[in-house]
């Protein structure tokens, strides 16, 4: 969304991001559904979740939690699952790239591609842990990205 927000804003000739942020996901290019998941029943799509390993267990067997989130989980799966992208001239702005080493989903090759979305710099940063590596290197995770930040600022 990140993206195509800063492409729109290019397309309307309004003020540009300054650096763009983005985390666990291929370069939008090299997009490709693996399997649809939005639309499955609420016990496979629980199980899905648990298989990645991206929401604590307690909030995956509390079924009012669950009947809370859900709806947003698929409209975000629905959203990845729907993204077409339509070839454009590169981004200006700069583009960091966060990236779990364990993960098997979106690997280091798959967050390279990215490079091909700015003529700016690009940097990928990668941390211990899977897909959701924010949660088994948080810290450390937020260390660096607290670094990011600030450097913007000076």
């Amino acid at each position: 969304m990140c993206f195509e927000t800063a492409r729109s804003l290019r397309r309307e000739n309004r003020s540009q991001p300054a650096h763009l942020f983005v985390s666990a996901t291929e370069a939008p290019h090299r997009r490709r559904l693996r399997e649809s998941l939005s639309g499955l029943p609420k016990s496979a799509l629980v199980k899905k979740l648990r298989e990645f390993n991206g929401a604590p267990v307690e909030v995956l067997q509390n079924d009012e939690l669950l009947d809370l989130m859900l709806p947003t989980i698929r409209a975000d799966f629905e959203l990845c699952e729907t993204y077409e992208y339509h070839p454009e001239s590169p981004l200006d702005c700069p583009i960091t790239i966060y990236g779990g080493i364990e993960d098997h989903e979106v690997e280091s090759e798959k967050l390279t591609a990215w490079s091909q979305m700015t003529v700016g710099a690009c940097e990928i940063r990668m941390f211990p842990g899977g897909h959701f590596y924010i949660n088994s290197s948080r810290a450390t995770f937020l260390q660096i990205f607290a670094g990011d930040l600030l450097r913007l600022c000076l």
